[in-house]
């Protein structure tokens, strides 16, 4: 707290904690944002990891002859749209 004079002789504290409590409160919205945003982050990309590994056995499980056939088909198909 701090005193200060007011014309006509008055004293008048004032509370600088004010300004403090507002700053505290903001920056306890920013660490909570915070903290969320990396929690995001974090599962997105173990879900992402974890997709991608689904997709790699799936990938590997289809007949690799078939794989290249199908390929071969988007191959040919994107030539011809190209044409």
């Amino acid at each position: 707290m701090r005193l200060s004079a007011k014309p006509g002789g008055r004293v008048v504290l004032t509370a600088p904690e004010r300004c403090l409590t507002s700053h505290v409160l903001l920056g306890s919205f920013v660490a909570a944002f915070s903290v969320t945003f990396i929690i995001y982050v974090v599962f997105f990309t173990y879900s992402f990891i974890a997709n991608m590994d689904l997709l790699t056995q799936v990938y590997f499980s289809i007949d690799p002859a078939e794989r290249n056939h199908f390929y071969q088909q988007k191959i040919s198909k994107g030539l011809t749209i190209l044409k």
